[in-house]
């Protein structure tokens, strides 16, 4: 099996929706040791908290790998072909195409 980086939008409804977290608990144990962790997810995810409560929860997830060090940081180089991929999609999907633009 692959390492595994899961994005923040998989640790948002952990944090949010209690059967969300019950029901993916075991996928995510199972790919534990093969898991890490990106900058960019904790990032996002301390940037959404608002209280002390879910500044915890959002460490609960992202120190584990810190302490392991599987903590990757993309480089510039990796920001922008992400970015150039992510333009890719959008015209691909008109769904992505609206939320996704500068300009909007």
């Amino acid at each position: 099996m692959s390492a595994l980086l899961f994005d923040t939008s998989v640790y948002i409804p952990i944090l949010r929706d209690e059967n969300f977290a019950r029901e993916f608990r075991p996928r995510y144990l199972r790919g534990l040791p093969l898991t890490y962790c990106s900058s960019v997810v904790v990032e996002e995810l301390l940037a959404g908290v608002r209280t002390l409560r879910h500044r915890r929860q959002a460490a609960a997830l992202y120190e584990p790998f810190e302490r392991v060090r599987r903590i990757i940081t993309p480089s510039h180089r990796i920001w922008k072909e992400t970015g150039t991929v992510v333009a890719t999609i959008a015209d691909q999907a008109p769904r992505l195409r609206d939320s996704s633009r500068v300009d909007s």
